[in-house]
């Protein structure tokens, strides 16, 4: 906890010479290290809890490599990829073997955090479509968990590129463009 207090006001300092120490890119890396670090710790995993008329079952390992079936509608609370936080509602309809699927769903009414969409789709996911965009997307294409609920749902998915720019991160690397910065404080 000493060291964490120790970082902070060694970034509050920096913070109020920001002018000057923008232009470093190195005094930024170091300062805001810590804090990314932790950022993309939780990053590593995605999970929401769902209430309403729905049931589902699904096991999925990638978009491609999945099984399952879900119907129906909840209201959601979300930790998903690319730092969505928040709520909204789910609604539709989906199933999937491996290498194929089809779905008719939408995510509405959400917070300013989590982003809305809605997708229908027929056949083989690939991880170039605009949802599944790896650093903006509001679907993780790469994703390895399941889900299961009648009534109440539960997801709980690993997202492997965050656990990538987990890893790249303590050598300074940034591969999803997502660390934190001094104009994210300005």
């Amino acid at each position: 906890m000493k060291k964490f207090l120790f970082v902070l006001m060694i970034a509050v300092s920096a913070f109020s010479f920001a002018p000057a120490a923008q232009g470093n890119e190195t005094v930024e890396k170091l300062v805001l290290y810590l804090p990314n670090r932790v950022i993309d710790m939780f990053d590593l995993f995605s999970v929401s809890l769902g209430f309403g008329p729905k049931a589902q079952i699904e096991l999925m390992a990638t978009r491609m490599v999945g099984a399952g079936v879900s119907v129906g509608m909840s209201a959601n609370l979300y930790k998903d990829c690319n730092r969505q936080y928040g709520w909204g509602l789910q609604n539709g309809w989906h199933w999937q073997l491996p290498g194929f699927m089809q779905e008719d769903i939408e995510r509405l009414k959400t917070n300013r955090l989590v982003q809305s969409y809605w997708e229908s789709f027929i056949g083989t996911p690939l991880p170039d479509q605009k949802i599944y965009a790896y650093n903006r997307g509001a679907r993780d294409y790469w994703q390895l968990g399941g889900a299961l609920g009648l009534l109440v749902c539960g997801e709980l998915y690993l997202n492997p590129i965050e656990w990538a720019d987990f890893a790249l991160g303590f050598f300074f690397l940034d591969i999803k463009d997502d660390d934190l910065t001094f104009e994210n404080f300005q």
